[in-house]
């Protein structure tokens, strides 16, 4: 960072002053971007409707930052530097009404898309005085004593204006796109007939790039690992379309190595009937399948949710990566992924942490012996997510001098093997990592020769 030099007795020149603004805005933006990164964020500017209703809304004050030339024009007897960019911060100190009128056809509506850009302003135009060197008692009025205003102050400016879409029949209308240079807050939609605006009327725009909390919070709390919770509890003790889940604190982020938010005490309800926010993201619930579910937030309004997503043929992130996320939520965080029954409702379970349990499945009956390892699918008991299993085995023989052995594993080299033995029959139960996904591998003997029966049970896994 420079700073200026100034020694005693020297004249000053408007140009010490001049670098030493210049030198500490540089500093100060060279700081905030390795805080923030370049890239253009919004602090502040809630968006709400008036009071008393009417065709406005209210943007609250708030701060921009956004790259820009280090001065696009002269700078006092500075040149303009408009070679290199920094990240600069312009400010809306009061609360703003903008103007969103209905559109003048029935039927129609109209979505108005709340934009905002950073500039430079030079402004606060004063007659200076200037020094005489004819007369130094009597100073000159502007340059040359020409009487000429000139700014005195280079601001830093956040402007936020609505820019219309195009009326159509309610249902099809479309937002328009940020002017160049702006970026989108939020979509505020009218229809016709309306006199006033509610704050059902107003969304989050889509990517509004909003600062989700403040960076001290960021600086602590970045290496929280996404979906970490805190006494994360959920249970179904009749199959129903709906679950609910609760924690003392939830960690969702928008992606994987991004800052953290801290949801505190989640108590949200899915219901797979409805689509959007605490429900589905598209389409009806999975049968006989897996059902993934997210927490899922808005950084605007703070406010919490849960999301559901088919996850029976595919791993689901653990940040939703779906394109069918409800308008402003922009953080997530995987919680759960869930089995459901032939009619598409949660099976009856418990899930307390990463953990979920359930009655037990057969997943292997078998009269046979099996004297090598060999893959089993269990794809109908457990999900793509799942890291690891619980369950049972039982090993019997048809006769009372018969050593009835069984053995699991997580692959073919036996590893995590685990072993049940005894004359006539054996029981166990185990707890294995799988390597493959929903895939064991399973081996059975007999001193006989022949396994009358063995059974593999699965009561749980871990996601």
């Amino acid at each position: 960072m420079q700073r200026q030099i100034i020694y005693p007795g020297q004249i000053p020149l408007d140009t010490d002053l001049l670098r030493a603004q210049k030198n500490t805005m540089i500093g100060l933006a060279k700081l905030s971007a390795a805080m923030l990164g370049t890239a253009t964020i919004v602090n502040g500017l809630a968006c709400t409707p008036n009071s008393p209703a009417a065709l406005n809304v209210l943007i609250a004050p708030g701060e921009i930052y956004a790259l820009d030339n280090i001065d696009g024009t002269a700078y006092g007897s500075l040149a303009a530097d408009t070679t290199h960019s920094i990240l600069k911060q312009g400010i809306l100190f009061d609360q703003q009404t903008i103007s969103c009128p209905a559109p003048a056809t029935v039927g129609y509506s109209i979505n108005y898309l709340i934009q905002a850009t950073f500039s430079d302003a030079d402004s606060v135009p004063i007659t200076l005085p200037y020094y005489n060197a004819s007369n130094p008692a009597v100073a000159y009025s502007g340059p040359a004593n020409s009487g000429t205003p000139q700014n005195t102050v280079r601001n830093g400016t956040l402007t936020v204006a609505a820019k219309a879409g195009v009326a159509a029949t309610t249902g099809t209308q479309t937002t328009p796109s940020a002017d160049t240079g702006y970026v989108g807050l939020y979509v505020v939609t009218v229809a016709y007939g309306a006199s006033t605006i509610t704050s059902g009327n107003i969304v989050a725009a889509n990517n509004a790039p909003f600062l989700g909390n403040s960076v001290l919070h960021q600086a602590q709390y970045s290496p929280v690992p996404v979906g970490a919770a805190r006494n994360l509890k959920a249970s179904i003790f009749t199959a129903s379309a709906s679950i609910t889940f609760t924690a003392d604190e939830v960690v969702v982020k928008s992606a994987l190595g991004g800052y953290p938010i801290l949801i505190p005490s989640l108590n949200a309800t899915l219901n797979t009937a409805v689509t959007g926010a605490n429900g589905q993201d598209t389409g009806a619930a999975p049968v006989s399948g897996f059902e993934a579910v997210y927490v899922i937030y808005n950084p605007t309004t703070n406010t919490a949710a849960l999301l559901g997503v088919n996850a029976t043929s595919a791993i689901a992130p653990e940040i939703y990566g779906g394109a069918n996320m409800p308008s402003g939520y922009t953080m997530s965080a995987l919680v759960s992924v869930w089995p459901t029954n032939a009619s598409g409702q949660f099976e009856v379970g418990y899930q307390k942490g990463r953990a979920i349990t359930f009655p037990y499945i057969h997943v292997l009956n078998s009269g046979a012996a099996q004297p090598s390892f060999t893959p089993l699918s269990i794809a109908g008991a457990v999900p793509l997510n799942a890291k690891s299993i619980t369950g049972q085995i039982h090993v019997s023989t048809n006769t009372t001098t018969d050593i009835a052995q069984a053995s699991i594993a997580a692959d073919a080299n036996t590893s995590g093997a685990q072993e049940v033995l005894g004359v006539t029959a054996a029981n166990g139960n185990f707890t294995l990592l799988l390597a493959t996904n929903q895939t064991i591998y399973y081996q059975s003997s007999a001193t006989g020769g022949t396994v009358f029966l063995f059974i593999i049970y699965i009561m749980g896994y871990s996601i």
